[in-house]
């Protein structure tokens, strides 16, 4: 089983519907876990699109705390940004669901480097990202070693063709177990199958803007064809 423990859709910053995302993920044979931008919208989808695919998918949130992302995974309940990462971290274990700290020494994304406090608390560190470079991917890998903590990977997709980029190669799970989730991570190996190259981020960035303003500019166009 593979698990891409990091992707989002076009409910937070994604050119990827949840449809679409899971659409794909059965096409390439990897689990998908959804966790956007501080909600959980894309749920109602995702369970629809599973239903019709029969293709199974995890629920989460990557939420902004104010020292840098946690992700929630397996949550009932979307948790609110802006709190403490300790808070944060209550909030998840409340509902009995995993901490999952993503990119946490990223140059240019809200990593929890900086509280590494707070990351001795969590249970998963993502130690594979390839949005990240291979050096704070490395230090994450050092951060997770020293202190006992498991080893994630995850895509960080944002388009559909970046989904699958890392994942966690484990035995089959119970995909709706928190219990069973550690339990495959812990004895799971972390696996890179590229980098996102920087043009091509910077191309795709443009094209979603594009996308953007072209739904805008149809939107503000009246319907020239009524009362024709």
């Amino acid at each position: 089983m593979k698990l891409d423990m990091h992707n989002h859709t076009t409910y937070s910053d994604s050119t990827a519907t949840p449809a679409e995302l899971i659409a794909m993920a059965k096409k390439i044979g990897i689990v998908p876990f959804i966790t956007d931008h501080d909600t959980m919208a894309a749920l109602k989808d995702a369970k629809e699109a599973s239903r019709k695919l029969d293709w199974p998918f995890v629920i989460g949130e990557e939420i902004r705390t104010e020292k840098g992302e946690i992700s929630g995974l397996m949550l009932n309940e979307e948790i609110p940004k802006g709190l403490s990462p300790e808070e944060t971290l209550d909030r998840i274990n409340e509902q009995g669901a995993i901490s999952y700290v993503t990119h946490p020494y990223s140059m240019t994304r809200s990593g929890l480097g900086g509280c590494e406090k707070a990351m001795k608390m969590c249970d998963i560190i993502e130690v594979l990202n390839p949005r990240s470079s291979f050096i704070s991917d490395d230090k994450a890998r050092r951060f997770a070693q020293k202190n006992g903590k498991l080893m994630g990977a995850g895509s960080d997709s944002h388009w559909l063709e970046a989904l699958g980029g890392a994942y966690v190669e484990t035995e089959e799970m119970d995909l709706d177990s928190p219990k069973s989730l550690l339990k495959a991570v812990s004895s799971g190996k972390p696996v890179l199958i590229s980098r996102v190259n920087k043009l091509e981020r910077t191309f795709r960035r443009l094209i979603k803007k594009a996308k953007k303003i072209l739904r805008k500019y149809r939107n503000d166009v009246p319907d020239r064809g009524k009362g024709l």
